[in-house]
């Protein structure tokens, strides 16, 4: 999560939607700290939810769509939509806001240029 090194201006609905996911601690951890996760600590956290090896993203694919053809689909939906209504009093205003700038201009393109040689901004 290079946000923060690389000066992106961070969404009000983003860091609802990842402290919804990982919990407010992690989601600033995360943001204000500007450290790459691995695949690994991803899922341990509960970032992602699978993990495919190299080579076995096919397999990986076709295990979880097969857990899911015998379900009923409007299982499914509901089962969506129900944790969609519960959220929505957290992410409905957030989602209302205005659009705001992604990036600062002054500071992102001197910031993502360090960060792709690997260099201090």
């Amino acid at each position: 999560m290079p946000i923060s090194r690389l000066g992106i201006l961070v969404p009000a609905s983003f860091a609802t939607r990842m402290s919804l996911r990982i919990g407010p601690s992690r989601t600033k951890d995360l943001l204000y700290g500007g450290r790459m996760l691995s695949a690994e600590e991803a899922q341990r956290i509960g970032l992602v939810t699978t993990v495919a090896h190299e080579g076995a993203l096919d397999d990986e694919l076709e295990g979880l769509l097969a857990r899911w053809r015998p379900l009923s689909p409007a299982s499914l939906r509901a089962a969506k939509a129900a944790v969609d209504r519960g959220l929505d009093p957290l992410v409905a205003p957030v989602r209302r806001e205005p659009p705001r700038p992604a990036a600062d201009p002054q500071e992102f393109p001197g910031r993502l240029a360090a960060f792709l040689r690997r260099r201090k901004a």
